[in-house]
C-alpha cells in the first residue's frame, strides 16, 4: 500500500486597521496610516467617494500615506489582499476634514486729522464665519486715541489724537484665526 500526506494550510484573513479622522488647515498634509496583518506584501484597495478607485502595494505592517488634500474626503477602503492572495472585503472609511485658511481682510489705509471721530472698523475676510476670529495688535507708533492698542474682531470708533507737530503714524498687524473641529488655522 502506499500512504501519502497532504498538507492543508488555512491562513488567516488579512486585516486592516486605520488612523482615526483627521482634522487639517488648508495647505496642510494628512497622515493615514495603517497598520497590516496577514502576509506580506499587501494591496490594499480604495476610492475616494467619486468613483476613483486606487491601490496602495505596502511591504510593511506599518505604513503610512501622505495626503493633500483641498476639501473634505472620505476615503473608503474597499478591499484587502496580502501576499498570500487571501482578500477580505472591507467596509471602513476614512475622514479628512480640511479647515480653510482665513484670506484676510480688507485692509485700507486711513488719515485722520486731530479730533476727527473715527468709525467701527470691522475685519471682513472672504470666508469670514463665527468660527473666525481676528486679532489685531499695535505693532508700531502710537496709539492714535485707541484707548487698547489691541483687540478683537474690530477696531472700536475713537477720536484721532495727536499732540505734536508732525504726522503720527499706527501700524497694525492682524491676525486672523478660523477655528472648527478643535483645530486652529491662521
Amino acid at each position: 500500500s502506499n500512504t501519502e500526506r497532504v498538507t492543508v494550510v488555512v491562513n488567516p484573513a488579512p486585516m486592516i486597521t486605520i488612523s482615526n479622522d483627521t482634522v487639517i488647515c488648508e495647505g496642510e498634509t494628512a497622515l493615514m496610516q495603517f497598520e497590516l496583518r496577514g502576509t506580506s506584501p499587501w494591496t490594499v484597495y480604495y476610492n475616494n467617494g467619486v468613483g476613483n478607485h486606487k491601490s496602495i502595494e505596502v511591504n510593511t505592517a506599518t505604513y503610512i500615506e501622505p495626503l493633500t488634500l483641498i476639501k473634505d474626503t472620505i476615503i473608503n477602503f474597499v478591499e484587502l489582499v496580502d501576499g498570500s492572495g487571501c482578500r477580505t472585503q472591507l467596509s471602513r472609511t476614512y475622514h479628512v476634514i480640511v479647515n480653510p485658511i482665513t484670506q484676510g481682510a480688507n485692509l485700507t489705509d486711513f488719515v485722520y486729522c486731530a479730533g476727527d471721530q473715527t468709525i467701527d472698523y470691522d475685519f471682513m475676510c472672504s470666508n469670514v464665519s463665527i468660527n473666525t476670529a481676528h486679532e489685531w495688535q499695535l505693532i508700531a507708533g502710537s496709539n492714535c486715541g485707541l484707548p487698547s492698542g489691541n483687540g478683537m474682531d474690530r477696531i472700536p470708533a475713537f477720536q484721532a489724537s495727536n499732540g505734536g507737530h508732525e504726522p503720527e503714524n499706527s501700524e497694525y498687524h492682524l491676525i486672523s484665526t478660523y477655528t472648527e473641529h478643535g483645530v486652529s488655522c491662521s
